[in-house]
């Protein structure tokens, strides 16, 4: 992670998976997060606070797994990503 973590949280009732982390001053990179069922993912469905935020998707080759990457917003700020799950099968939705 780019910053220190504040909070993370997966609601399996909605298929959500939500993260809140304080990035620092003048933060370059990228935060990665890895996740048991990528394939899954709503892409469509990403939120991000504060908003304008992207983020890009990396499979694991020959898995449903693999790391949502989020660049670094470039300066100190409370960021947020919420990610849904489009399936309820085993993995990141079930």
């Amino acid at each position: 992670m780019v910053g220190r973590i504040h909070s993370y949280r997966y609601d399996p009732g909605r298929y959500e998976f939500t993260m809140e982390w304080a990035e620092p001053k003048n933060a370059r990179g990228e935060s990665v997060i890895y996740f048991p069922d990528v394939v899954g993912l709503d892409r469509g469905a990403m939120h991000f606070v504060p908003a304008g935020g992207t983020a890009t998707v990396e499979v694991i080759e020959g898995s449903r797994a693999g790391f949502v990457h989020i660049p670094a917003g470039g300066h100190q700020q409370m960021r947020q990503v919420i990610m849904a799950s489009q399936k309820t099968e085993p993995g990141l939705g079930g």
